[in-house]
């Protein structure tokens, strides 16, 4: 596969990153380690290929997004032909907590996108707000959900890979949202199911399945206040439509995931192709088969 610069074929290209840890892991004798390979691995060829990324940020030291932020610095500062910025989307209200210092270093290697709460809720947007209640989850779920529309829209694909099912603070786990929302706007969505997590999950719901993580009475058992949090969601729904906001309704999502199907992902890639990105554990296989799809994509612009 080429990496070099020369070969800038997806200029024009944003690609949005949807990768965090999986609890598969282990059962496939895999650990967070081949996580962070296959991101930089990822990372690394769609730089080269003139690409920009796009990852919600969630800052934490050790985190996927510092991963992103030292492969660029590192290319850069071996004089090649600098990588371009990567778009950080941080949601309210975590971005009040990214320090000034850290943004200035970061100048020539994150463009950091803040975001604001919905204009319906009644908060102090200069004021942190921790998610230690149902009406304060539901705050942070609406956020989340802004960033992640945000930047369905900014992007021109998406890849999954992996992706928590349970100890999330959105309205969905963090990954299914994101490939509800991208097929939502029918934006080409590349699933890498071999490090199992949401992106198996979506596949399987795709096949016609019903997995067991997207059930309403899996996530109350697995995340606790769960329960409490999704009848004050689902209440806040009901009383103010105007917000435009779905319920929280797993047999909905999967529904609607069976419906879209492959057919529904748009990613360049034939039956046969999708089929095997959806199985394969080896990371050259993966990127091989994205490449595939997003320069037959890039042919039809």
């Amino acid at each position: 596969m080429e990496t070099t610069h020369q070969h800038s074929f997806f200029n024009d290209y944003c690609i949005g990153l949807s990768i965090s840890e999986s609890p598969d892991l282990p059962a496939l004798g895999l650990n967070e380690i081949h996580l962070q390979d296959a991101m930089v691995e990822f990372a690394r060829y769609l730089l080269a290929s003139g690409s920009s990324l796009a990852y919600g940020g969630d800052l934490r030291a050790g985190g996927f997004t510092e991963t992103l932020f030292k492969l660029v610095q590192a290319n850069n500062q071996q004089g090649l032909p600098p990588y371009k910025r990567v778009i950080t989307f941080l949601a309210w209200p975590i971005h009040l907590n990214l320090p000034i210092r850290q943004k200035a270093e970061l100048k020539g290697v994150a463009d950091f996108r803040p975001l604001d709460p919905p204009t319906d809720l009644q908060i102090n947007p200069t004021e942190f707000l921790h998610p230690n209640s149902a009406e304060n989850s539901y705050i942070w779920a609406r956020c989340l959900t802004v960033m992640r529309e945000k930047m369905s829209l900014e992007t021109d694909a998406r890849l999954l890979l992996g992706g928590r099912l349970t100890g999330y603070k959105g309205k969905y786990p963090g990954l299914i949202e994101e490939a509800f929302i991208c097929l939502h706007d029918e934006k080409p969505l590349f699933l890498l199911g071999g490090f199992g997590g949401c992106a198996k999950a979506v596949i399987d719901a795709m096949h016609g399945a019903h997995p067991e993580p997207l059930t309403t009475a899996y996530q109350i058992a697995q995340n606790p206040g769960y329960e409490e949090f999704m009848a004050y969601y689902n209440a806040q729904v009901k009383e103010h439509p105007e917000t435009g906001q779905e319920p929280i309704d797993y047999d909905a999502l999967v529904a609607f995931f069976q419906q879209e199907g492959v057919a529904g992902l748009h990613n360049g890639l034939n039956l046969e192709e999708n089929e095997r990105l959806f199985a394969t554990p080896h990371i050259p296989e993966m990127i091989s088969l994205v490449l595939k799809g997003l320069s037959r994509l890039s042919e039809n612009m």
